[in-house]
């Protein structure tokens, strides 16, 4: 078949025959993410604690499965050992069991099925013993982030300082979790060497250019944003109620896993990383918001003419197309997160070429095909730019930071353990 476009369909039917044979393979660890994930929506928690929760669920199932059977290095260190005949359905259920009472005590019912197995009386000795083996571990690592900071309350008060973040319109939501920049890391040593430089401060010619872009690309009645622009800013929205940014790249994880046919403990290893790099994206992300509270473009041009330079692209009744997110504009967490999920999917697979496709709660019906991980966090980080609630500066930076952190927790975390040849 030498024919260029007979060899394109070609393709195209044999990855469409993938998605369909990924689509039904659902395994036993796949079911637990989802019910936690669904737990997400239900109760529309914020990015940051679902990633938190995620990242404690899969920390405790990868720890459970490599001191079973250690295949790679344990997030912890741990004076218990494994049951003598080890059930890895059973322990994966008690590490999720115990999990979902301490983070999820009114879903209950989400998780019920998968665990009434493991965890009835009548199951038998092995089986008894690995659920309380995956039990004792997620134990261990919730007292480890017991005092983590995701709990602590400070009080925030909004600036009118021209250029300065204040509470946004329709809703002038108080700002969201401005303590999350003190919540202790997951992976990274210290927060310094991974924070973006500083934003273009706004009487900058560099400010006014990224301020006049927005205006125009992501307004609400924007002339020049493309049909299909509008679309992907919509896309990829993950706001309230939905699976969240790093709720999207799990499910785009899960495919890779699929489709790369991952053997139990190297799927436990890859989302252990995943999410243990998007945590430490999201505090990286939350100390930058909260370290230079910079204004969202829906009060940089409103109030444009609180700085000489931007005075002429004011515009008293701007509206941004996505609403606005209730913290400050530097960096963009979205662009953050999907960076550092990106490169620890490229690094997992060894290449950043893969073709995958991934679906929206916007638009439960249709979905985006992309043929490498970076096409698609390209996409990602312009669709903030499109959707007017952040500057291409905050969206590239996001990106830098975020592929940083990913970088560092794939190379120094969860290492594959060395057997003797003895």
């Amino acid at each position: 078949m030498n024919n260029p476009l007979s060899q394109k369909i070609l393709l195209f039917l044999i990855f469409l025959s993938s998605l369909e044979s990924a689509k039904g393979k659902t395994n036993f660890l796949s079911q637990w993410r989802t019910a936690f994930i669904d737990c997400v929506r239900e109760e529309s928690l914020s990015p940051n604690l679902m990633i938190r929760n995620l990242s404690l669920f899969s920390l405790a199932v990868h720890d459970t499965l490599n001191l079973a059977k250690p295949k790679y290095q344990t997030y912890l260190k741990y004076d218990i050992n494994p049951p003598l005949l080890f059930c890895e359905k059973s322990a994966i259920a008690g590490c999720g069991w115990n999990l979902a009472q301490n983070l999820h005590p009114a879903r209950l019912k989400n998780f019920s099925t998968l665990s009434k197995d493991a965890g009835s009386p009548d199951a038998n000795e092995s089986v008894k013993a690995s659920f309380l083996f995956g039990k004792k571990v997620s134990q261990k690592l919730l007292r480890h982030r017991i005092n983590d900071g995701a709990t602590t309350s400070i009080s925030y008060i909004s600036r009118t300082s021209p250029g300065l973040w204040r509470r946004t319109p329709n809703f002038y939501r108080p700002p969201e979790q401005p303590h999350w920049r003190k919540v202790t890391l997951w992976g990274l040593p210290k927060i310094q060497a991974f924070l973006p430089p500083p934003p273009p401060d706004p009487g900058s010619k560099s400010f006014r250019e990224a301020l006049r872009e927005v205006k125009e690309l992501g307004g609400k009645k924007s002339q020049i944003r493309t049909k299909e622009q509008t679309f992907i800013a919509l896309f990829w929205k993950d706001f309230s109620y939905t699976q969240t940014p790093p709720g999207h790249w799990n499910e785009i994880a899960t495919f890779v896993s699929k489709q790369q046919n991952f053997q139990l403990w190297e799927e436990a290893k890859l989302f252990a990383l995943l999410n243990m790099a998007m945590a430490d994206a999201g505090i990286v992300a939350w100390d930058c918001k909260y370290r230079y509270h910079l204004w969202r473009p829906i009060h940089a041009i409103r109030f444009a003419h609180e700085f000489k330079n931007l005075q002429k692209l004011q515009k008293p009744d701007w509206e941004p197309l996505l609403e606005t997110p209730a913290h400050p504009e530097y960096v963009s967490a979205h662009s953050c997160f999907s960076a550092a999920a990106a490169t620890i999917l490229s690094n997992t697979i060894g290449t950043d070429n893969f073709l995958f496709r991934t679906t929206s709660e916007e638009f439960p019906n249709q979905s985006r095909t992309f043929r490498s991980f970076s096409s698609c966090i390209d996409e990602i980080s312009k669709s903030r730019l499109f959707g007017g609630i952040h500057y291409r500066f905050s969206c590239n930076e996001g990106l830098i930071a975020g592929t940083k952190i990913g970088s560092f927790i794939y190379l120094n975390k969860l290492k594959n353990l060395t057997i003797s040849s003895k």
